[in-house]
């Protein structure tokens, strides 16, 4: 699912994510999945501490960002 979407817009030409840039959105979304007490995550997974939820949101709004910014670098025409 996630996987094969980050897939999809991942390369080296104009307008796509960077490999290693990739590689953040499979971390965030494996810490997603395996860290204690988040989502569906594992009890093995570690706790969410304020410092590592403040990192989490701060490295998905940034990602947020660069997904618009790249979105917007496809845009031939102004959109209004």
């Amino acid at each position: 699912m996630i996987s094969d979407i980050i897939k999809s817009i991942t390369g080296a030409e104009p307008g796509k994510l960077p490999k290693a840039m990739a590689q953040t959105f499979h971390g965030l979304y494996g810490f997603r999945s395996g860290g204690e007490g988040i989502a569906h995550g594992g009890a093995s997974g570690g706790a969410a501490t304020q410092g590592l939820a403040e990192y989490v949101l701060a490295v998905a709004s940034s990602q947020i960002i660069l997904l618009v910014d790249l979105a917007n670098s496809e845009e031939t025409d102004i959109p209004f």
